[in-house]
């Protein structure tokens, strides 16, 4: 007489098979997984970004570019005068531990104060999924538009116009390069007295 059920080749067999679509199951999500968090690392960095080219655009726009500093194109400083005789100095800051946009405040004609950039001037960021690796600030015109020369005529008859261009790298969890990021924004200042 013969039993009913399965022999042991055939429970072996279901089992393998089971097995092997759990494990494709579980590949297809931990990847979908590690993608979503890259996505997500992406995104907060331009999010980031943006902000601060933001933030940048717009002591540029409510402000004057300061053309004591002889600038060059592209120059990797910016001087800016706000009403009031506030003034902001932007470059970027290179150290050893983090590469970062730097600025100087002199606020109220009172002492220099030192910060990042961020909406607290005198915190600094902990961004730890990116790091600037170029800034720079294409200004036109080179001159001054609201000095004369000689002839007692204005050495350029163009408003200020600022390019911000910001390089940047995407970072993983362990600090490895994910992704080149590059921001750009012109800017005009409203504040053209002659």
């Amino acid at each position: 007489m013969r039993q009913r059920g399965f022999s042991l080749i055939e429970i072996l067999i279901s089992m393998a098979i089971f097995l092997t679509v759990i494990l494709l199951v579980s590949d297809i999500f931990v990847s979908t997984t590690t993608v979503q968090k890259k996505t997500i690392r992406e995104q907060k960095a331009m999010n980031d970004l943006s902000n601060v080219i933001e933030q940048i655009a717009q002591y540029i726009r409510v402000g004057k570019v300061n053309y004591n500093l002889p600038y060059s194109t592209p120059s990797d400083r910016i001087n800016i005068e706000l009403e009031g005789g506030d003034f902001i100095s932007i470059w970027q800051e290179d150290s050893a531990q983090t590469k970062s946009i730097a600025m100087n405040y002199r606020l109220d004609g009172g002492s220099i104060k030192s910060g990042y950039l961020t909406p607290e001037y005198t915190k600094t960021p902990k961004f730890d999924y990116y790091l600037i690796e170029n800034l720079d600030f294409y200004i036109t015109p080179i001159e001054d538009p609201t000095r004369l020369d000689l002839n007692n005529e204005y050495l350029s008859n163009q408003q200020p116009i600022v390019t911000v261009v910001i390089d940047a790298i995407v970072l993983t969890e362990d600090n490895q390069y994910l992704k080149n990021v590059k921001l750009q924004t012109t800017v005009n200042s409203r504040s053209y007295d002659r």
